[in-house]
């Protein structure tokens, strides 16, 4: 989480990259002052996350580029709440690495056939 310490998150960042691995930042309810406390892990994936579920709206695209505008040296970016199709038709624009899809699958009627609408969608 980016709320977590400093020293928590290099910690972190740190056994990923000693292990091989790769870290995910999830930046819910994270204000832009707490995240120009974290931009300094290169290859961790910061996830831009709305909180839906307390009534945000989600521009995932517009979130996207008003991000990269503000913090250009991240450069991995992941993408996670109130994603729905349309959203990630003009995602194209922006490009997100990773786009974490929850409620518009899971709450589908056939979540089997939503999860097929997301990839062609991505493709």
């Amino acid at each position: 989480m980016g709320a977590s310490s400093v020293a928590t998150i290099e910690k972190c960042y740190r056994v990923a990259e000693q292990t091989g691995h790769e870290m995910m930042i999830d930046l819910l309810e994270c204000a832009p002052e707490t995240i120009d406390r974290i931009t300094d892990f290169p290859n961790a994936i910061y996830c831009l996350h709305a909180s839906v579920d307390k009534g945000a709206t989600a521009d995932p695209n517009g979130d996207i580029l008003a991000f990269k505008k503000h913090f250009p040296s991240i450069r991995r970016i992941a993408i996670a709440g109130g994603i729905n199709l349309e959203g990630i038709e003009k995602m194209r624009e922006s490009s997100p690495e990773i786009v974490i899809v929850g409620s518009g699958i899971t709450k589908a009627g056939d979540m089997a056939l939503a999860a097929q609408n997301f990839r062609k969608a991505m493709a």
